[in-house]
């Protein structure tokens, strides 16, 4: 990028990742300047380097933008900015954290939506997915979409949404802070700064009539109360939660303090999920066995990389689902259906998960997904 200015390299960097559909950019300081990396298919690759004293404006103009305090340094900052990229104007989370090497900066890119996402056809035909599409036409209690960060929460959570939507539904989120926006859904942001905290906001949230409530992510006491207290008063509610399964969410919930007998009575269904890589059908080659979800052995698979895939050897990516049933797996204090030690044996086909055939059909590898859930493979 020699010759640029810093917004100019601003921009490239931004029309590349817009173009690309990536979702978050990392700008971090190293001994040698900056380098800025995309998040591609849950792995960090690097796109450009900047020197030292053009990393430094760009990153004082990205927290200008996103009315962040510039002379601040020293502590986190979060901010949003809406910047034009590629013909349409783009909505972006911005999160600083000082570091020993300085700032380092994420953007989190909110890509407009032209028609069906490509990875559309991987939830629909999903059979998982479909269960879990099921429990979101009841008429009242709680679902729960658990994973790690960068699983995919909240585009499951946003596909709900937009469905209910589509289906003239009244929807109304709690979100902190808005990251999509929504034609057809009344979207509400939580500003704790200034007293509109879940439990205030829920009831006035309720009083709108609604079909359904939705909240970006129960992170804490206040809102893990609030999306209980709102099934208990009959109304649907789907939120996400960080944890890794249902034991875990079940363990947060109640370190928050929620009564076990009201998250028995509201609990509905917990989606718990993890991406991983989906290998590019140009160079993927057999490598070895693997068993399906029937228990038959198949082909495995790995991808070398090629011009295609730019030399990743992925292209895109695969939801992996497993649903936890009211009814099916239920009492979900004493006996939830599986624990997180259970996802590598999904990956080996031992559980008979669907999705177990995507790694006979070549679509994912085994030590991809191994990876993605934080297991070795045995």
């Amino acid at each position: 990028m020699e010759g640029q200015g810093p917004v100019q390299a601003l921009q490239q960097v931004l029309e590349r990742a817009v173009a690309g559909r990536v979702p978050d950019v990392h700008v971090e300081p190293d001994e040698a300047g900056w380098r800025v990396q995309f998040r591609r298919e849950g792995r960090l690759w690097r796109v450009t380097t900047w020197n030292g004293r053009m990393g430094q404006e760009i990153v004082r103009r990205v927290k200008l933008l996103s009315r962040m305090d510039i002379a601040e340094k020293r502590i986190p900052q979060d901010g949003q900015l809406q910047l034009p990229v590629g013909g349409n104007v783009c909505h972006m989370r911005v999160a600083t954290l000082p570091t020993v090497k300085g700032e380092r900066l994420v953007i989190r890119i909110h890509h407009v939506r032209t028609g069906e996402d490509p990875s559309e056809s991987d939830f629909g035909d999903d059979p998982v997915w479909r269960r879990w599409l099921a429990w979101t036409e009841s008429a009242h209690g709680l679902l729960l979409i658990a994973g790690p960060t960068g699983s995919g929460k909240t585009t499951s959570l946003y596909r709900v949404v937009r469905r209910w939507a589509a289906e003239h539904r009244c929807v109304v989120t709690l979100e902190d802070p808005v990251e999509q926006h929504v034609e057809g859904v009344h979207q509400v942001e939580v500003q704790t700064g200034r007293g509109w905290t879940y439990r205030r906001l829920l009831p006035a949230c309720l009083r709108q009539d609604p079909n359904a409530v939705a909240i970006g992510e129960i992170r804490d006491e206040d809102a893990a109360r609030a999306a209980v207290q709102a099934a208990l008063a009959g109304c649907l509610v789907v939120a996400t939660v960080h944890g890794a399964g249902p034991a875990e969410v079940w363990s947060r919930f109640r370190q928050w303090g929620v009564p076990e007998g009201e998250l028995e009575s509201t609990l509905l269904a917990i989606l718990s999920q993890r991406l991983v890589g989906r290998l590019c059908s140009h160079c993927r080659r057999r490598s070895g066995t693997v068993r399906g979800s029937g228990g038959q052995a198949g082909f495995a698979w790995t991808a070398i990389g090629c011009d295609a895939c730019q030399g990743r050897g992925i292209a895109g990516v695969l939801p992996l689902f497993h649903l936890s049933e009211q009814g099916r797996d239920r009492p979900w204090s004493s006996s939830p259906d599986w624990e997180e030690s259970a996802w590598p044996r999904m990956i080996k086909g031992e559980l008979g998960e669907p999705w177990c055939e995507s790694l006979v059909g070549g679509m994912a590898s085994v030590s991809m997904a191994t990876a993605s859930v934080g297991a070795e493979e045995r």
